[in-house]
Protein backbone atom coordinates (compact mmCIF):
# COMPACT_ATOMS: atom_id res chain seq x y z
CA UNK A 1 0.00 0.00 0.00
CA UNK A 2 1.13 3.26 -0.89
CA UNK A 3 1.48 6.34 1.93
CA UNK A 4 1.48 10.25 0.95
CA UNK A 5 3.77 12.45 1.82
CA UNK A 6 4.20 16.14 2.01
CA UNK A 7 8.27 17.06 1.72
CA UNK A 8 8.70 20.65 2.85
CA UNK A 9 11.53 22.22 1.19
CA UNK A 10 14.41 24.62 2.19
CA UNK A 11 13.24 27.05 -0.37
CA UNK A 12 9.52 27.72 0.63
CA UNK A 13 8.06 25.10 -1.45
CA UNK A 14 6.48 21.54 -0.79
CA UNK A 15 5.67 18.61 -2.78
CA UNK A 16 3.34 15.65 -2.23
CA UNK A 17 5.22 12.19 -2.97
CA UNK A 18 3.57 8.51 -2.89
CA UNK A 19 5.72 5.76 -2.10
CA UNK A 20 5.76 2.56 0.43
CA UNK A 21 7.96 4.54 2.72
CA UNK A 22 9.37 8.19 2.33
CA UNK A 23 12.73 6.42 1.02
CA UNK A 24 10.58 4.66 -1.95
CA UNK A 25 8.61 7.77 -2.47
CA UNK A 26 11.59 10.00 -3.10
CA UNK A 27 12.96 7.65 -5.29
CA UNK A 28 9.84 6.97 -7.25
CA UNK A 29 9.87 10.97 -7.49
CA UNK A 30 13.28 10.88 -9.08
CA UNK A 31 14.84 12.69 -6.21
CA UNK A 32 18.29 11.07 -5.28
CA UNK A 33 20.55 11.78 -2.64
CA UNK A 34 21.76 15.72 -3.42
CA UNK A 35 17.77 16.69 -3.06
CA UNK A 36 17.75 15.31 0.67
CA UNK A 37 20.23 18.22 1.60
CA UNK A 38 17.65 20.67 0.49
CA UNK A 39 14.49 19.24 2.69
CA UNK A 40 13.83 20.81 5.40
CA UNK A 41 11.16 18.03 7.30
CA UNK A 42 8.59 15.75 5.35
CA UNK A 43 5.24 14.72 7.02
CA UNK A 44 2.66 11.81 6.99
CA UNK A 45 -0.18 12.70 4.41
CA UNK A 46 -0.75 15.70 2.37
CA UNK A 47 -1.34 17.93 4.37
CA UNK A 48 -1.24 21.99 5.10
CA UNK A 49 -0.32 22.03 8.86
CA UNK A 50 2.83 24.66 7.87
CA UNK A 51 3.07 27.57 6.27
CA UNK A 52 6.17 29.33 5.06
CA UNK A 53 6.95 33.05 6.22
CA UNK A 54 8.89 34.73 3.72
CA UNK A 55 10.46 37.09 6.13
CA UNK A 56 11.97 34.63 8.30
CA UNK A 57 12.64 31.91 5.46
CA UNK A 58 11.36 29.42 7.31
CA UNK A 59 8.00 27.17 7.88
CA UNK A 60 5.82 27.77 10.57
CA UNK A 61 3.07 25.68 12.36
CA UNK A 62 -0.53 26.97 10.55
CA UNK A 63 -2.60 27.79 13.31
CA UNK A 64 -4.98 28.97 11.65
CA UNK A 65 -6.07 26.31 9.57
CA UNK A 66 -8.72 24.96 11.77
CA UNK A 67 -10.48 28.72 12.62
CA UNK A 68 -13.65 28.52 10.81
Amino acid sequence: MENTYTVYWLDGKKEIVKGTSISDSFRKAGLGGGALRAVDFYAENSDNDYVWNKQKHNWEKNYEKNIS
